[in-house]
């Protein structure tokens, strides 16, 4: 959700462990977080127009892991964008465009590295990506669910009210994770879930 300094702040909530701890157990997954990162390797072709499902492909060969060490997962996806974040994201929006257009003045004369750098912070996921990974994930047995508004709230939720999914963070980039602490004093199940949802990408 973008909350500068949150990560710091929800730090003591959490602690690393290796994914062959949660063996046998249900998580969630933010995917929205891991379609980012994923889009990041294809941001040329998806900036150019270029058909791809690269982004797709990272996602499963990610899930793949989490299958693996015998995790099942529920993957949440962003729902509607919320009212309140209506200028956010339209700020955001505007700073994707500008990036994109740069990247693509810069491609054009030839500076494909600058390029590539500007495609990346360009990245938007379009309602159309979104479609090809959940198919592709169901397609291969996984569980998706499309939030109403924001996948994190969403997973808060089942942490909380449903007591279906521990909290959970899975790192894109390696075999280890990061796990609410039960023990943390704080009560706010939002903020936790916020913490270890954010901090996919990293």
């Amino acid at each position: 959700m973008g909350i500068q300094g949150l990560l710091k702040m929800a730090a003591p909530a959490s602690r690393s462990a290796q994914l062959s701890e949660f063996r046998g157990q249900k998580v969630g997954v933010d995917i929205s977080c891991w379609l980012h990162r994923a889009a990041f390797g294809c941001a040329r072709q998806l900036a150019l127009g270029e058909p791809t499902e690269m982004y797709t492909r990272w996602i499963i060969k990610h899930a793949g892991m989490l299958r693996s060490e015998g995790i099942e997962a529920v993957f949440v996806f962003d729902g509607q964008n919320l009212p309140a974040k209506a200028d956010t994201n339209r700020s955001r929006g505007d700073e994707r465009g500008e990036a994109k257009r740069e990247g693509l003045r810069l491609y054009n004369s030839g500076e494909t590295m600058k390029a590539e750098a500007l495609f990346q912070k360009a990245v938007r996921i379009t309602d159309e990506m979104v479609a090809v990974t959940i198919n592709n994930l169901r397609a291969v047995g996984w569980k998706c669910i499309v939030a109403p508004y924001e996948a994190d709230s969403q997973l808060a939720y089942l942490y909380k009210y449903v007591r279906l999914l521990p909290l959970l963070l899975l790192c894109c980039c390696c075999c280890c994770c990061c796990c609410c602490c039960s023990c943390c004093s704080c009560s706010c199940c939002c903020c936790s879930c916020l913490l270890l949802l954010s901090r996919l990408l990293i």
